[in-house]
């Protein structure tokens, strides 16, 4: 019998053994990326670091996770990628360091796992030069490169044959020189450079046999002190990394404490060092990267390995104020462009994939129909009890479950051509409660293992094999579960555990009712932080004209709905972002009949989704009922394309009416 749901919902699969199904044969899985980087330079790499030029460019580096070599590509101020090279035919290890150099040439330094060791490239004219500043024994590692104020280049770095500290720096003539600062015992991992305003460096590093932090700076006579810090530190320290507060020629050192787990930071002020948690519970603060912005305060971008996230932490009037930057993140680096604006990159550790930070969302349609019509199923609200949060799919029966759903609907959809699923309250919903974000937390305490358990383990094959999987799990802003979550760690802990099981799955998120969420607000930090981290996500409603951080996003809304929330075809809502303010991709669902049919009605569908391709949108609707009208999804693209104005019977898209559903509607709202 073929999967379906239960009550009213149960008639569209009446007779399904006797209806002809259009086979379409499978599109191959989408690719991540292709020999052209997407506009988040989308790769499979680990280690990495990235520069932005005074025009704007992104410079950045990475290791390619399948060969081990050096690769390169620059971002123009359009976010438009190059094409990729390679710094280094044989194989990279280790930590890599990128600067511009005083003639505006990317300049690398990096670790020659071949033949261990330190390595420096320069791109000119097209081509790497590369010399070889350090070949005695292994050395080379953990490489932190800096111009001074007089352009000279210098690379702090780890010598792991005899566990030094050393420094190698270039003279006004461009000569190279090297020496160990620091010879006792095994010192010199992690090591992170910067320079005081008089252009002397300063280098934080980790003393490995001391299991301490170390700080190590030049004085104006040439000569060079060492200091150990933060005697709270008892089990070593990873992933330091200094800035300076120019301005007031204060450094600033952010550090992993190996024994806590802790995030911590120390600071030099009236020559006496200072230290002090900046993010303690779980485990938080590998990969941590400091900076200093314009108002002279520290920032923290570290790795909270509990929730998997990217986090930002900044000292705000003596306290730390913490944000969300990313899902994953593992293997993190950062860079200021010329304004001062943070970008980033971090590798999913999921994945494998590293990607940097974009602001390009801007949405191009396209003519595969495949991408362009989706699938609407509704979950939560498709007619069940109460007691199952009104989910109306047998997944509780035996041998069902998600697994079963995939098998049997999902394989069902993509033989008529779908590639795109749309669903909504995947983890069920209440009638009298709006849509909860937290539906997957509210199924597990209600006991529903039917409904939560299995998910990932059956949607993340099914994404892979090329089909977009859109979860509409409700609304965050508003929903009393996490307004009354005053503690940023509590906050996330509950944002996290209820969109695990999706993103997992490789699945896109859906919101609802978000769009009212102000730039500052925690609701839009984590559908940014979605978003920058390469996870689709879909907004719900037109957003306020004023509002134009939403402005970029993808869209969702009833067909009806956006026509009516147009402030040119309904004056009254002047408040309203117009068609032309809107950049993100357009879907909208067809789900309210016209006049003289109902809902399980044939016949009025088809026209309702060439209406919405004519106009450039993608269109949700039931794939399943055009296959029934005898619709394949080329044709409606094919007859969208064929004609040329807005409209359905010859009525123009804007003057349609519709009618409210009747009960059997299956959305609950």
């Amino acid at each position: 019998m073929p999967f379906g749901r239960t009550d009213s919902i149960a008639r569209q699969f009446r007779h399904r053994a006797n209806r002809a199904t259009v086979q379409i044969q499978p599109l191959e899985a989408r690719r991540l990326f292709s020999a052209g980087l997407d506009g988040f330079g989308t790769v499979a790499a680990d280690g990495n670091d990235l520069v932005a030029d005074a025009l704007g460019r992104v410079h950045r580096i990475w290791r390619d996770a399948d060969t081990g070599l050096l690769k390169y590509a620059v971002r123009n101020p359009q976010q438009v990628w190059g094409p990729v090279s390679t710094v280094d035919n044989k194989r990279v290890g280790g930590e890599m360091s990128i600067e511009i150099d005083p003639q505006g040439r990317p300049a690398v330094a990096y670790y020659d796992y071949v033949n261990r060791d330190l390595m420096y490239a320069v791109l000119d004219g097209g081509n790497w030069l590369r010399s070889r500043l350090d070949s005695a024994g292994d050395t080379g590692d953990f490489p932190s490169l800096k111009f001074d104020p007089n352009g000279r280049a210098f690379i702090s770095y780890y010598d792991r044959t005899n566990g030094d500290l050393k420094l190698a720096w270039q003279s006004n003539s461009g000569s190279w020189s090297t020496r160990a600062l620091e010879t006792a015992g095994n010192t010199g991992a992690y090591s992170s450079l910067t320079f005081s305003p008089a252009g002397l460096p300063r280098i934080a590093y980790s003393d490995v046999d001391g299991l301490r932090l170390k700080f190590a700076w030049q004085n104006a006579n040439g000569t060079w002190e060492i200091r150990s810090i933060d005697k709270t530190v008892t089990a070593g320290v990873r992933f330091t990394s200094i800035a300076m507060d120019q301005a007031n020629n204060l450094p600033y050192i952010a550090y992993y404490d190996v024994r806590k787990k802790d995030l911590r930071m120390a600071w030099s002020e009236g020559g006496a060092w200072h230290s002090q948690r900046v993010a303690q519970v779980g485990w938080q603060g590998e990969f941590s990267n400091l900076y200093v912005d314009s108002a002279g305060r520290p920032n923290v971008v570290y790795f909270n390995r509990s929730l998997g996230t990217t986090n930002l932490a900044t000292l705000v009037s003596g306290e730390w104020k913490h944000s969300l930057l990313a899902i994953g993140g593992q293997h993190i680096s950062i860079t200021l462009g010329p304004t001062g604006k943070l970008l980033m990159n971090h590798v999913d550790p999921l994945t494998g994939l590293l990607r940097t930070t974009t602001t390009n969302f801007d949405y191009q349609p396209t003519n595969d129909p495949a991408q362009r019509i989706i699938h609407w199923e509704t979950i939560g609200g498709s007619g069940g009890p109460v007691s199952k949060r009104t989910v109306g799919w047998p997944l509780d029966q035996p041998g069902v479950g998600w697994a079963g759903y995939v098998s049997g609907r999902g394989q069902q959809l993509k033989n008529l051509g779908m590639r795109r699923l749309f669903l909504h309250n995947p983890f069920g919903t209440l009638p009298w409660e709006p849509f909860q974000f937290d539906q997957y937390i509210h199924a597990q305490q209600a006991g529903l293992t039917w409904l939560t358990n299995g998910f990932t383990e059956a949607f993340k094959p099914f994404v892979e094999s090329g089909v977009e999987v859109i979860c509409y799990i409700g609304r965050l802003q508003g929903d009393f579960d996490f307004d009354t979550l005053t503690n940023f760690d509590d906050y996330m802990d509950r944002v996290m555990r209820s969109i695990r099981p999706m993103i997992d799955a490789g699945c896109s998120i859906g919101f609802d009712s978000i769009v009212g969420a102000t730039e500052d607000s925690r609701a839009y930090m984590v559908v940014k932080a979605l978003r920058d981290s390469g996870i689709k996500v879909y907004a719900e409603n037109r957003p306020p004209a004023d509002y134009p951080w939403w402005h970029d996003h993808n869209g969702v809304y009833y067909d009806d709905g956006w026509i009516d929330s147009n402030p040119a075809v309904n004056p009254t809502l002047h408040w309203a972002a117009p068609n032309s303010m809107l950049r993100g991709e357009i879907i909208r669902y067809t789900a309210h009949h016209p006049s003289g049919y109902g809902f399980w009605d044939l016949a009025w569908r088809g026209p309702n989704v060439v209406a919405i391709l004519r106009d450039g949108h993608t269109a949700s609707t039931d794939i399943d009922y055009l296959n029934r009208e005898g619709l394949t999804l080329q044709g409606l693209m094919n007859q969208a394309l064929a004609q040329s104005r807005p409209g359905v019977n010859g009525v123009p898209f804007s003057e349609r009416k519709v009618e409210e559903p009747v009960p059997e509607d299956p959305i609950v709202t």
